[in-house]
């Protein structure tokens, strides 16, 4: 009986610790990707900031297409 305890006990832990490594890993790749996005998007606003001004027409021009 004992070892039935022990050996229950002994996989609930290891399930609890299994979810509590896959969600610690899953909000570690979560935050990876939003550095990911926030370094791309300020190298986007560099790019589009250097340009001389450009004209309403083109600006809309390029969102339409997906450039800005």
């Amino acid at each position: 009986m004992i070892r039935f305890i022990i050996f229950s006990f002994s996989l609930a832990a290891l399930c609890f610790s299994g979810y509590w490594l896959g969600k610690r890993e899953a909000e570690t790749e979560a935050m990876e990707r939003q550095v990911q996005e926030v370094k791309y998007e300020s190298q986007k606003k560099a790019k589009i900031w250097v340009r001389p001004n450009d004209s309403r027409d083109l600006l809309l021009e390029r969102m339409r297409k997906g450039i800005l």
